[in-house]
């Protein structure tokens, strides 16, 4: 299925997010490593200052997607997390990838 990308009005649909994830976004870069993302350096710099906080952060990431964010976090050790995104196929695959964490997404 070809994607139609017809002015804004479309992104508001969760059907459209939910083909978007399917098919990988651009490059198939959802289906990834996080440290390919290029929002990898935003997520660097975020770590940074949550691991200068002294206390241990919640974490609530709306819009998670399919939880590359959440992979890298948990892979830091931060594991009090939420993700939660419109998108059904989003959470499917941020459980997939995050298996262990599966419930931390809906």
């Amino acid at each position: 299925m070809q994607l139609n990308f017809r002015g804004r009005e479309m992104e508001k649909k969760q059907e459209f997010y939910d083909e978007v994830y399917k098919q990988g976004g651009s490059r198939r870069s959802y289906h990834r490593h996080y440290s390919e993302s290029i929002y990898y350096p935003i997520w660097k710099k975020a770590l940074e200052l949550l691991k200068s906080n002294t206390l241990s952060p919640n974490i609530l990431d709306l819009g998670c997607g399919v939880g590359q964010f959440a992979n890298y976090l948990f892979d830091e050790g931060f594991y009090l997390y939420r993700g939660i995104d419109f998108s059904k196929e989003a959470i499917l695959l941020a459980q997939k990838v995050n298996y262990k964490y599966r419930n931390c997404f809906k």
